[in-house]
């Protein structure tokens, strides 16, 4: 996969400028969300780190006009490849392109396409989408995000469970950890080898183009059926959800459901169906273990249930004791008892002893032998 992480970098601040270089990347974005709320952070650092790669392409040429390669795509999306290569090579006053200038030109408009559509095309890195000389951008996507006929369908009339939540998979089942990355066409994949969820983790950047546009080849029904799994997968007004983002230095939640209704129908997701399918298997497999769920975690949510457990184990091995100690007592009881009933009998035969003993001597009283008639 390409350009993924566990964790975001730490957040530094966000300048004007930063966001107008979002904003000329991504015209939508203008007047979506405030400045301060930290929703721009990923969109910086993703910005900052592919306009870098591109002047580096250029290192002679003016920042700004190679900065422009992504206005040049936007405008030529309809076109062929080899098109807007050629148009962009004048555009760089490359009169005479040579194979390294075209190596040049096919690597910078990988990056620029790449990151006008938040897609990973002609990145040389991971399962990057071919873009082909004889084809254009628009084509290219809508062809990417149309249903596979040689795939399974999905269940129409399953629906998807309240507890198939990131938070949940990655707290309650051994070993899944989840990668964010840049790219929609990585979003949801699963590597069940190394337990390993990707997501997609620009909502600012869905929500700004959720609208149809002529500009963004990525039609509105894909991006709004991403939101719909992001939605889905990290409820705006769950605990467990927020203190996990939170964690993970993510702010997107924040964003709530960007007026976009609850969707638990897997017909509801023709692009994203299987994986979510996939993912609700995992909850049918087996979980950590109970002592592992009820330790306190940093958020402090199960505190009490972690309190109650803490109480029970002592008491419990306390309970365990005390069936023991009483299980012994019962034996040496029952011991005791027969240790009495054969000592009463012992006593019993020494006195018919020691009556026998009297009354067969000669020399007893008389009183004695008149008992001893008598018995």
């Amino acid at each position: 996969m390409f350009s993924m992480h566990m964790y975001p970098l730490r957040r530094t601040a966000v300048t004007t400028d930063d966001v107008q270089l979002c904003m000329k990347i991504w015209p939508a974005l203008t007047g979506t969300v405030p400045t301060g709320t930290g929703q721009y952070n990923q969109l910086v650092t993703l910005a900052k780190e592919r306009m870098k790669n591109l002047c580096g392409l250029f290192p002679q040429e003016d920042e700004i006009k190679v900065v422009g390669i992504i206005d040049h795509i936007r405008v030529t999306s309809d076109q062929p490849k080899e098109d807007v290569a050629q148009r962009f090579a004048n555009e760089l006053d490359l009169s005479d392109v040579s194979v390294r200038d075209r190596e040049q030109l096919s690597k910078a408009l990988g990056i620029g396409a790449s990151l006008f559509l938040m897609m990973n095309i002609d990145s040389g890195m991971g399962t990057a989408i071919s873009w082909e000389p004889d084809t254009s951008l628009k084509t290219l996507v809508s062809s990417y995000f149309e249903r596979q006929p040689d795939q399974p369908s999905v269940d129409s009339n399953k629906t998807i469970d309240k507890s198939l939540t990131v938070s949940n998979l990655v707290t309650n089942y051994y070993g899944i950890v989840v990668d964010w990355t840049d790219h929609l066409d990585e979003h949801l994949e699963f590597d069940k080898e190394n337990k390993v969820l990707t997501i997609y983790q620009h909502k600012l950047w869905l929500a700004a183009h959720i609208l149809p546009s002529n500009e963004c080849p990525v039609l509105p029904e894909v991006i709004g059926e991403c939101l719909d799994t992001l939605n889905l997968l990290f409820p705006h007004h769950d605990p467990d959800t927020r203190s996990f983002l939170k964690q993970r230095r993510q702010a997107f939640n924040h964003l709530g459901s960007c007026s976009r209704t609850e969707k638990r129908s897997l017909k509801d997701y023709p692009r994203w169906g299987r994986n979510l399918m996939e993912l609700a298997d995992v909850l049918g497999g087996p979980q950590q273990g109970l002592l592992r769920q009820l330790l306190p975690r940093p958020d402090r949510r199960n505190l009490f249930d972690s309190i109650n457990l803490f109480i029970a184990l002592p008491l419990a091995v306390l309970a365990i004791a005390g069936c023991v100690i009483g299980a012994m007592s019962v034996d040496c009881a029952e011991k005791a008892n027969d240790i009495a009933k054969e000592s009463l009998e012992l006593t019993r035969l020494q006195y018919l002893l020691s009556l026998a003993q009297a009354c067969s001597d000669p020399d007893s009283s008389e009183s004695v032998l008149q008992f001893c008639q008598k018995t």
